[in-house]
C-alpha cells in the first residue's frame, strides 16, 4: 500500500511506501512497553523535508492515546499531582483523553460546546454536557484542576474564557492548558474575529483544526505568542 504526499505547493508529487508504521516504546499511561502507530497524515514540510506530525501520532496500541494526550497526562500526574478525590474539569468529553480521566478520577467533569443546542450545564441525550467556556455554569471555586487542551485558540474572547476558568478554580487550584504557540512571536497572531453583528471577519486565510463531530473542523481564531496584557 502506498500514499501520495503533497509537495510545497500542495500537489501530490511525492510517493511514500509506508503510510503507517510502528515505533516501539514505553507508554507512561499504560506503564508498560508497547508499540506506537504513526502515519503521514498531517505531515508538514520543514527545510524542504517532509516531517511526521509526531504530536498527533505515536498512538499507543493499548490505551489508544496519541503523543500529545499522553504528554498531557504525564504533566498532569508529575506537576499537578491530582488524587482520586480531586475535582477536575476537562474542556472536552468526546475524546479518549476524557474517557481515561473518567476511569482514574471519580470527580471529573467534562463538556463540549454544542453551539446553542442546549443551555449551559445541560446534557444531550448521549450524556454530553454543554458548556461555553466564556460563560460557564459551574459555581465559583468548584475545581482543584482545570484541563484545556487545544481549545482556547477556537474562542474569540479568550480573555473571558481565562477569567471564567479563574473563577471556578479553588484558591490553590491549577490549570493546565495547551494552545498553538509561536515561540518567535512577540504578539498573538489574530486570524479571525467576531464583528459587532455576529459575523466572522477573516484577517488571514481560514484555518480549521480537527473536530470529532464536524467534518469541516473548528475555526482557529488565533495563534498565541509571548504577548501579555492587563486587560
Amino acid at each position: 500500500m502506498q500514499q501520495w504526499l503533497p509537495d510545497d505547493n500542495g500537489n501530490a508529487s511525492s510517493l511514500h511506501p509506508e503510510p503507517q508504521f510502528k515505533t516501539p516504546g514505553f507508554c507512561f499511561v499504560c506503564q508498560q512497553w508497547t508499540e506506537f502507530m504513526s502515519s503521514w497524515d498531517f505531515a508538514y514540510r520543514m527545510d524542504g523535508h517532509l516531517q511526521v506530525n509526531w504530536r498527533e501520532h505515536l498512538v499507543c496500541a493499548l490505551c489508544q492515546l496519541n503523543n500529545r494526550r499522553r504528554a498531557s497526562i504525564h504533566l498532569l500526574m508529575e506537576i499537578v499531582h491530582p488524587t482520586r478525590r480531586s475535582f477536575i474539569y476537562a474542556t472536552e468529553q468526546w475524546s479518549p483523553l476524557y474517557r481515561h480521566l473518567r476511569k482514574c478520577f471519580p470527580f471529573v467533569e467534562g463538556s463540549e460546546y454544542l453551539e446553542g443546542a442546549l443551555r449551559n450545564g445541560q446534557n444531550n441525550p448521549a450524556g454530553i454536557r454543554n458548556e461555553d467556556l466564556t460563560n460557564l455554569s459551574f459555581d465559583d471555586k468548584s475545581f482543584d484542576v482545570i484541563l484545556s487542551f487545544e481549545v482556547l485558540e477556537h474562542i474569540p474572547d479568550y480573555y473571558r474564557a481565562f477569567a471564567e476558568c479563574a473563577r471556578i478554580l479553588k484558591p490553590a487550584g491549577k490549570m493546565l492548558f495547551s494552545v498553538p504557540f509561536d515561540t518567535r512571536a512577540t504578539h498573538n497572531r489574530i486570524r479571525a474575529r467576531i464583528r459587532a453583528d455576529g459575523t466572522i471577519e477573516h484577517l488571514l486565510p481560514p484555518e480549521y483544526h480537527g473536530h470529532p463531530k464536524n467534518s469541516k473542523g473548528s475555526l482557529c481564531f488565533q495563534h498565541f505568542g509571548w504577548e501579555c496584557s492587563n486587560k
